[in-house]
């Protein structure tokens, strides 16, 4: 017999969603930072132009164009997962089941133990945590990296 206890959670609707976001948006990052890059080359080799140079310059329009798109939608992704969490989508069978990771052997466990309330507890404070210092981090460094006059 199997423990409650031992049960490893898999990937449900909830998850899903957040991993999508997460990939699209690493995606539009490395997009548009490909971008950035091609109008760099571009701009130096601007007085000569080159063929290599309008292509970059062509070609980073085009990944600018595109990870906006893609930004556009992601957002309404993102909006779209904070209204099926608001709202109880999420709460039924399949989502609950982790049928994305476990396929026909997906199962929704009803009664969640101390150990799993405590791990969920922890996981919660750790990520928290996390998005704190990455925040205090970033507006660290923008008031280090900000150029003011006196």
């Amino acid at each position: 017999m199997v423990e409650l206890a031992d049960v490893k959670q898999g990937i449900g609707c909830r998850a899903m969603g957040y991993l999508l976001y997460g990939v699209i948006s690493t995606l539009i990052w490395m997009i548009l930072l490909t971008s950035s890059i091609l109008v760099h080359y571009s701009a130096a080799y601007y007085r000569r132009a080159s063929l290599s140079a309008r292509v970059a310059l062509a070609l980073s329009h085009l990944l600018r164009r595109l990870g906006k798109l893609l930004a556009i939608i992601n957002f309404f992704l993102v909006i779209l997962a904070c209204t099926f969490q608001y709202s109880n989508f999420y709460d039924r069978c399949f989502c609950n089941s982790s049928v994305f990771s476990r396929g026909n052997a997906a199962y929704a466990m009803v009664i969640e133990t101390t150990a799993q309330a405590t791990q969920a507890k922890a996981a919660w404070i750790g990520a928290l945590v996390t998005a704190c210092a990455s925040a205090l981090t970033f507006i660290g460094l923008v008031n280090l990296l900000l150029d003011t006059l006196p």
